[in-house]
């Protein structure tokens, strides 16, 4: 049996809490001035851009680094980190290269994890890396090569994703609040702020990257929400819209429908899912929605408004089938490949971008890529 390396129910998985989400002091229909239009049948107009890819690492596969399936994937200073929250119950530490570095210890030792749910790289100044376990709720901190250096305890209800930010304040997103979605602690995890309240509805909705910061600039997203927001002194603003017409959902389907009803009405093309992932740099917005069954990654231009679908490089046999992709500070685009996709994109009437052959048992590969 092939081995699943992507957890493709991810985006999907639905808790068993009631909690609140939605716009703060904007409504689900309300737009700011960053109001974006989107057309989500629309192809990008040809010719597409030229499209570089620039490097791919095979990650090391060999007894110490095998794992089951990705649920998160940071670049961080020289070393990629892969979450897997599911089967192996470990974050991974790759150098650049691919070469195997460290991973996290599974079980109930002093120094052992048992449920890994979340992590986070840091910040310039602060560059540990923190990983959240939603059953001891505890936050193990490491150096870069996955070191344990000490065990913090979190005194708050379990989070779904966190963001360390300057002054070593962290942002936390909750599923389990019952007031508000964010809540903004100190270093002793004082609350400094709470924001984004909003409606109730059946159940609760994990998203993928929730929060981005970058060069002082905290975005983050709520669930069933198309404002993007951006964390300020004062608590949070929406600084985007995104417009996808009569096919965003609407506050009333997701109270009295749930769950279940909106990802069918997703499923099913009638409307296009929140968004569930952003990166950003200088000059691209990036994110991925789900609609007709399809994850869709799109890059937004925020000099010329100009909006990209990255799948439809993919269509075109440009780009490997991939997931995870995100952005980096410096400009180039980066996502992690099944190697069953880059077997494939070796294949005639592909380019064959790796130097050696690739088995389907692989571990992944990570490909870099410019768009120009």
């Amino acid at each position: 049996m092939k081995r699943q390396i992507f957890n493709k129910s991810h985006y999907l998985r639905c808790l068993c809490s009631l909690f609140l989400v939605g716009a703060m002091q904007f409504g689900c229909n309300d737009e700011p001035d960053g109001k974006i239009e989107i057309d989500i049948n629309a192809k990008t107009k040809n010719p597409l851009p030229q499209i570089k890819i620039n490097h791919v690492v095979n990650f090391e596969t060999s007894d110490q680094s095998i794992f089951g399936e990705i649920s998160t994937v940071r670049l961080a200073g020289d070393r990629f980190y892969l979450l897997d929250s599911r089967v192996s119950k470990a974050l991974y530490a790759f150098s650049l290269s691919g070469k195997f570095v460290n991973k996290t210890k599974y079980g109930k030792g002093p120094e052992e994890m048992i449920n890994p749910y979340a992590f986070d790289t840091g910040t310039e100044n602060d560059p540990d890396i923190w990983i959240y376990d939603q059953t001891l709720k505890k936050f193990f901190i490491y150096d870069q090569d996955l070191n344990l250096l000490k065990v913090k305890s979190y005194p708050g209800v379990p989070l779904t994703d966190f963001q360390r930010i300057p002054n070593q304040d962290v942002l936390i997103r909750s599923t389990f609040e019952k007031d508000y979605e964010y809540t903004l602690y100190d270093s002793n995890f004082e609350v400094i702020n709470r924001f984004v309240p909003g409606y109730t509805y059946r159940g609760s909705q994990a998203l993928g990257k929730a929060i981005n910061y970058v060069k002082q600039r905290t975005l983050f997203l709520s669930a069933f929400d198309y404002h993007i927001y951006q964390l300020t002194k004062d608590g949070a603003t929406s600084v985007y819209y995104l417009d996808f017409g009569d096919f965003n959902l609407q506050q009333s389907e997701v109270e009295y429908g749930g769950i279940p009803a909106v990802w069918r009405s997703v499923k099913s093309g009638r409307r296009v899912s929140h968004p569930l992932g952003i990166s950003e740099n200088e000059q691209y917005l990036l994110f991925d929605v789900q609609y007709a069954g399809e994850l869709i990654y799109m890059a937004i231009n925020k000099q010329t408004g100009k909006v990209l679908r990255i799948n439809d490089f993919i269509d075109q046999g440009r780009l490997p089938k991939c997931q995870f992709i995100q952005i980096t500070q410096g400009g180039l685009f980066y996502a992690v490949v099944e190697a069953s996709e880059m077997v494939h994109f070796g294949e005639p009437g592909h380019v064959n971008v790796t130097e050696k052959p690739t088995d389907v048992g692989d571990n992944p590969f990570l490909i870099t890529f410019d768009i120009q």
